[in-house]
């Protein structure tokens, strides 16, 4: 140029990082989390002390599949960081809601499914393990978008789920488990899923992956704290 200045124009700038990693490979890493699971349970279950049936199994099943995603994701976990304090209000108000209401609908309908003292604190002591499993999903799913990336999300929500569900079949029959009600609330577990992601999205639209966990949490700790027997 006349100036004598040499423009440099910069092409191999970094592109920005994926806000999740793909469907695909969300899948992949979900059925190799429930796998390994299942294996170090063949060990022994650590969450004895809830004194659940067959939930303590599932409870323990649920961490450990959340700590290997997060592990497996830990650079997109970084990228959503804790949220705003009204948040998490807003998010727990909306999963006590949810939980009173659906569990006294059933109670008076259906089944026992409103938590006494011991089965309260049993739901305290499992949240802190369903808020880590609902992170990890949140994370691997990514931000909900709009239209066929919506569904897509959706689906692979739902097949992530499956993958747990599959991975205590190959337990109980392969590796004799011996958790059989896991298996047998396997509809219930379903219905659940189809219904709690559907709301669980729709917050997730306009908050936080943290905050949509939390949710995703209550319901999760509920259901497994009301349905299994005590020991």
């Amino acid at each position: 140029s006349a100036s004598g200045v040499t423009r440099i124009t910069k092409t191999d700038e970094p592109m920005d990082m994926p806000v999740h990693p793909r469907r695909v490979l969300v899948l992949v890493e979900g059925a190799l989390c429930a796998v390994v699971g299942v294996l170090i349970l063949r060990l022994g279950v650590p969450l004895g002390f809830l004194h659940l049936y067959g939930g303590s199994y599932l409870a323990a099943l649920l961490l450990l599949v959340g700590l290997l995603l997060l592990v497996l994701n830990r650079n997109y976990a970084k990228e959503n960081p804790p949220t705003d304090v009204l948040q998490y209000v807003a998010a727990a108000a909306l999963g006590f809601a949810a939980m009173l209401g659906i569990g006294g609908w059933l109670n008076w309908e259906a089944a026992d499914m409103w938590l006494n003292g011991p089965r309260w604190l049993r739901f305290l002591g499992l949240l802190p393990m369903a808020w880590i499993f609902s992170f990890a999903e949140e994370v691997a799913l990514g931000p909900v978008g709009k239209g066929a990336s919506r569904t897509a999300r959706y689906v692979t929500a739902l097949a992530l789920r499956g993958e747990l569900w599959l991975a205590c079949l190959l337990a109980y029959y392969e590796l004799a488990s011996h958790e059989l009600i896991v298996l047998l609330l396997g509809a219930v577990f379903a219905i659940f899923s189809v219904l709690q992601r559907l709301v669980a999205d729709e917050l997730r639209a306009g908050s936080s992956a943290s905050a949509t966990a939390l949710f995703d949490a209550i319901l999760a700790a509920w259901l497994i704290a009301a349905a299994f027997p005590l020991t």
